[in-house]
């Protein structure tokens, strides 16, 4: 299994420890909890920002599904011929989205019980999440093993994600060696944040986000530049991506990022990699796609939908290759384009005024699924 650290090192991003985020100066601008800010809104909390050091890149989905060599030390076999170990059936290299996965394997003639050993393959050395055990049901089709504890998804910050998992079998009394390991990720299935209650799920990239007592995420922005947020999971392809916005005052663009991850930031701090949907209460929109410094135009609209200095809910639906788009419920377009299949999903607000400017976003959502949100019409 240690070579499935390598792996790890693989697939993290190393990030830059040298970049720093600028939110100090914002954060003195920002009353204590419990106070009103210069909106006269009452602050609830304040979205704390990410350890660099610890934060973690995007791995590569594609080496999500191939096994390591495993590096666990074996149990000692007896010297008398014995049954061979279970052959594991699933979860085996998938990326699956349950906390509680099953835990499929070949029946032992014979066996009374098996055993389920379950090890999270991030920390060094390997860490036992835990060990189940149980006859395996009906066999028929393949024993069954389920767990009680939940696994936790892989997310920004690398404490989890990755997991090894083997099988012993229980006959004449005795247990009788392991199967290999298999190899599995899980990924979350989808959030659904409303911001009335304190979050530990979102934190600032730039400038400073707090949650105020009326349910709403809030930033004043840093001028000329973008300040956004991002949620710690990753998520990959076939889901819908929606959120309520309200920009107050000017015309300034509203980002929301999907497949994406910001470091290191570009220029007025814009993500790095992945694509954006903007809009502006003038009503034009746009999607980019930010890859190595890089910004290309997929697509550009003006629509009648935009509700100007009010709330708009933005829809992003992502396919396998198709990516479709609504606001207020409103279709306005499509783009076809597959350079990222994964990623992590955000918001955002681009300062250009020196007035007051907030945006507030009063939920977001995800949810995996492949049926259309609303209706799939010409714009």
């Amino acid at each position: 299994m240690k070579s499935s650290k390598l792996l790890m090192s693989v697939m993290v991003v190393v990030l830059i420890l040298s970049f720093t985020i600028s939110t100090v100066g914002a954060q003195s601008q920002v009353p204590p909890v419990g106070e009103l800010d210069e909106d006269g809104d009452l602050i609830i909390n304040v979205l704390p920002p990410m350890n660099l050091e610890e934060a973690a890149g995007l791995p590569d989905l594609e080496l999500f599904a191939k096994p390591g060599s495993g590096g666990l030390q074996p149990d000692i076999e007896p010297a008398v011929p014995v049954p061979g170990p279970p052959v594991p059936l699933y979860p085996i290299g998938e990326v699956i989205y349950s906390k509680y996965p099953r835990f499929s394997f070949m029946e032992i003639v014979g066996a009374t019980k098996y055993k389920v050993e379950v090890y999270n393959t991030i920390p060094e050395p390997d860490e036992l999440v835990y060990t189940i055990k149980g006859t395996g049901g009906d066999c028929s089709c393949g024993c069954n093993l389920y767990p009680t504890l939940p696994l936790k998804p892989w997310d920004i910050n690398n404490v989890s994600g990755f997991y090894a998992w083997r099988v012993s079998s229980k006959v004449e009394g005795s247990w009788w060696g392991w199967s290999d390991f298999s190899y599995f990720t899980i990924l979350k299935n989808g959030f659904n944040t409303t911001f009335d209650t304190p979050t530990k799920a979102w934190y600032p990239v730039t400038g400073t986000w707090v949650q105020t007592s009326t349910g709403y995420a809030k930033t004043q922005g840093e001028l000329g530049m973008l300040s956004s947020a991002i949620e710690k999971h990753m998520f990959t392809k076939d889901f819908v991506y929606e959120l309520k916005m309200k920009r107050k005052t000017s015309n300034s663009s509203n980002f929301i990022y999907f497949q994406a991850y910001p470091y290191p930031l570009g220029e007025m701090n814009l993500w790095d990699d992945g694509y954006y949907f903007f809009y502006r209460n003038n009503g034009e929109w746009g999607v980019r796609r930010m890859q190595n410094g890089g910004v290309t135009i997929l697509a550009d609209g003006i629509t009648t939908h935009i509700k100007p200095y009010d709330w708009n809910k933005i829809t992003i639906k992502r396919e396998q290759v198709l990516t479709k788009m609504w606001v207020n419920n409103h279709y306005i377009g499509s783009f076809d384009d597959t350079s990222f299949t994964y990623g992590y999903v955000g918001f955002g607000m681009m300062k250009n005024i020196a007035e007051k400017d907030p945006l507030l976003v009063d939920w977001v959502r995800l949810e995996y699924t492949t049926e259309d949100p609303y209706p799939y019409l010409l714009p």
